[in-house]
């Protein structure tokens, strides 16, 4: 089983507009809450990492529309 990591305490204030920081989309980011199976956040962290970005950049280059997926035609 994965242990729960820490929280860095520069972690939520790097989600917030510093001066001399340029804002990369042009807004601030917002907090969010998602719900996922461990398996499923793994795998997500996976595909971000190969990519050589965080899971917050792949999202936010996919609801931007500059990400694509491809859907797996799985039967259950």
């Amino acid at each position: 089983m994965t242990e729960k990591k820490e929280l860095h305490p520069n972690s939520l204030k790097n989600l917030t507009y510093h001066e001399g920081r340029p804002q990369k989309w042009g807004e601030q980011k917002k907090t969010r809450k998602l719900t996922v199976t461990e398996t499923g956040w793994e795998g997500v962290v996976a595909i971000a990492q190969a990519q050589g970005h965080s899971v917050s950049e792949l999202l936010e280059m996919l609801g931007r529309g500059q990400l694509s997926l491809q859907v797996k035609d799985i039967q259950q």
